[in-house]
């Protein structure tokens, strides 16, 4: 995600100087982010680019290349978050915690490497049920200014 919204709002567009995305999973819940530090003229433009990503993964556009980069993007960050003592330390407890035992770094790979693309897109329909978004805005960004019309931005 991260990868497509950088290529669409900072590359192609120029809408903003920093934008990331991120995941936060528990046992019962979880949460994916994505933020960006944008000028305020720019937010409503920068709504419409994220709504039109996240609606094509909605709709299947996937393809395996992608899939490909993301599965490589992943398991180097694990990879690399391997050589951190506390991303180390936090894994084990999370393992002990949410899966009961040690997983190793080996089956966590293997396991990445089975994600298909239908899954992916049955994840994101799931993720971004109308009722699922939430907004926060920070700065001189009034909610009567914003523009939070298409699927995506339907709250509950």
């Amino acid at each position: 995600m991260s990868s497509r919204l950088f290529q669409e709002i900072r590359e192609k567009r120029g809408l903003a100087y920093s934008v990331y995305s991120f995941i936060s999973s528990f046992i019962d819940t979880g949460l994916l982010g994505i933020c960006v530090g944008t000028d305020p003229q720019e937010v409503n433009r920068i709504l419409e680019v994220i709504n039109n990503e996240i609606t094509k993964i909605i709709e299947g556009d996937v393809s395996k290349a992608d899939l490909m980069a993301a599965t490589e993007y992943l398991t180097g960050g694990i990879l690399l978050g391997a050589e951190s003592s506390d991303t180390r330390m936090m894994r084990l407890a999370k393992n002990e915690y949410i899966f009961g035992r040690h997983i190793e770094y080996e089956e966590l790979l293997q396991e990445l490497e089975k994600v298909t693309t239908e899954e992916v897109v049955t994840c994101s329909r799931e993720a971004f049920l109308p009722g699922n978004v939430s907004l926060a805005t920070l700065g001189p960004v009034e909610k009567a200014d914003l523009d939070l019309g298409g699927p995506l931005f339907q709250f509950n």
